[in-house]
């Protein structure tokens, strides 16, 4: 007998097995086995049904083997992003370094200089872009993530998203229109600067995925509100391009995921861009979707909410289009640049002196400490701030010039000209007493209209 043989070699014996119900069900027993005497071969055996057992750990075992199967996609995933951010990276990097060697050589024809330099500009604007895309989706899977409360024109910024999209689009030839639909409260409170890139994000999407001549249609719709002091609204970017398989739909809005078309992989551009649009729009309790056939277009959608505001609650001088003058004239004004970068320096300084303005420089927060306190009532116009330099950061420095006894410790703009671009680093130079931050690399036109701003409301 297979029991006495097996306690031959073993003081007991466990055995598992299948039983069938008349039900047709499964049960899975598990039978115990030993001897009570050796002598005259009595065995005592027992039996427990261990169904709900072995069940359990097979749903566990199936979470495992689910999860592990999850985690190498992901890493395969991650492995592919990385071959592909490798490309997208060095494709720009390439024309830069490429337009410039050629600019040397074609150094004395205006016209072809020109135009290197154009590639130049529009190769490092695409390899922000890209940089942006990755730091942005390290912040959201880190959780830190910070969402902004302002005051804003909801129509305004729509009419300027729609602006600043316009080159874009007539370089294709496509047509694009606007529509507002039952936009009752325009005025409300949110984070003004994220919704703005979720939707030049999609718009950016739909010029990338549209034919020449195509069409684009941007609509801002009011929907019913379930809170009274809130306005929610639904807003689409609809185009008549190559579309989107149904099987793609759920995973482009996946991190490290690439879309597996082959026209869109010719597309320029991390693949991130969804998932970050995603994850912010769920991050303030909305919801975003997608509508799509392929060969007749795509139709992106998304809902969010702001907090509803009074007409006077939004300052006058808000309502009012700010036309940015890049034509300033800071003649007189003398600036402290403090700034550990030479590169920087040279075209922080060269842009100041082309404004008409003197400058002079400090290689990190502590020289630049000692210039502003040892130099005269007025000498010092404005202070520009690094704020990651050795000996002395820039928040240590403009703590040190705030609580110095010079007469101008508490009134001279210090404004922070940084890399560190996060809500918190924007804090954080407002904490410690900076007026203002302009983030690197910055538009001539963002530069001018901070200029004017300190200019304007400092009477300097």
């Amino acid at each position: 007998m297979e029991i006495t043989k097996q306690l031959e070699r073993s003081k007991y014996f466990i055995i598992y097995y299948r039983v069938m119900e008349s039900n047709d069900r499964i049960r899975w027993k598990k039978s115990y086995y030993v001897y009570m005497d050796a002598m005259d071969q009595v065995i005592i055996g027992t039996r427990v049904d261990i169904t709900e057992i072995f069940e359990r750990e097979e749903r566990k075992n199936d979470l495992l083997k689910n999860a592990l199967a999850a985690a190498e996609q992901a890493n395969k995933a991650k492995s592919v992003f990385l071959s592909s951010m490798s490309h997208d990276i060095r494709t720009p990097m390439n024309a830069i370094i490429g337009m410039t060697k050629l600019a040397k050589m074609d150094i004395d024809n205006k016209e072809k200089v020109l135009n290197h330099l154009n590639i130049i500009d529009s190769s490092g604007k695409h390899l922000l872009s890209i940089i942006n895309d990755i730091l942005d989706m390290s912040r959201i899977e880190s959780g830190k993530l910070i969402f902004a409360e302002e005051e804003f024109d909801l129509r305004a910024l729509i009419e300027d998203i729609a602006s600043m999209n316009r080159a874009l689009i007539d370089e294709k030839k496509q047509s694009f229109e606007t529509r507002f639909i039952h936009l009752q409260h325009q005025l409300i409170k949110g984070d003004e600067l994220k919704l703005k890139q979720i939707i030049i994000n999609l718009l950016s999407n739909a010029n990338k995925f549209t034919p020449d001549k195509g069409h684009i249609l941007l609509t801002l719709e009011e929907i019913k509100s379930t809170k009274e002091e809130y306005a929610y609204f639904r807003c689409s970017v609809e185009d008549n391009g190559i579309g989107i398989p149904k099987e793609m739909q759920e995973a482009i809005f996946n991190p490290f995921v690439r879309d597996g078309i082959g026209a869109i992989n010719k597309v320029e551009g991390t693949g991130l861009g969804l998932s970050i649009v995603k994850s912010m729009v769920e991050a303030r309790g909305g919801r975003i979707w997608v509508e799509s056939e392929v060969g007749k277009g795509s139709k992106f959608i998304f809902e969010f909410a702001g907090t509803i505001m009074d007409k006077s609650d939004i300052l006058a001088e808000d309502k009012v289009e700010k036309k940015i003058n890049t034509n300033i004239n800071c003649s007189g004004v003398k600036i402290l640049l403090v700034e550990d970068n030479e590169i920087n320096v040279m075209v922080a300084t060269q842009l100041f002196e082309k404004l008409g303005a003197s400058v002079e420089t400090a290689a990190n927060g502590s020289i630049g400490f000692d210039k502003f306190v040892s130099s005269k009532n007025g000498y010092y116009d404005i202070v520009f701030m690094d704020v990651q330099m050795p000996v002395m950061n820039g928040y240590e420095a403009t703590k040190a010039i705030r609580e110095s006894k010079h007469e101008q410790a508490k009134i001279i703009p210090i404004v922070a000209m940084t890399a560190d671009v996060f809500a918190e680093d924007i804090a954080r130079a407002r904490e410690c007493g900076m007026n203002a931050h302009l983030a690197k690399p910055f538009e001539m036109s963002q530069f001018c209209e901070l200029l004017n701003n300190l200019i304007v409301g400092n009477d300097i």
